[in-house]
């Protein structure tokens, strides 16, 4: 499968989940997959799990920061 046909994965890291979600709602598509964790514990398990291809990383979260 080239890079055209594969979903891009987005993964954002952010302790409010309420912007997680915006994010994931308005940019959610057929190509593009969000993936969403709350500490920087859960994001890097995360990374272990899945091919994430961009992530978007608050700075301050409470298990460390950005």
């Amino acid at each position: 499968m080239d890079r055209s046909q594969r979903q891009t994965n987005l993964l954002v890291i952010d302790d409010d989940q309420l912007f997680c979600a915006g994010v994931r709602e308005a940019l959610q598509t057929a190509h593009l997959h969000v993936f969403e964790a709350h500490t920087c514990t859960d994001g890097l398990a995360r990374c272990a799990r899945e091919k994430i291809d961009i992530v978007l990383l608050d700075q301050q979260l409470p298990d460390g920061d950005g």
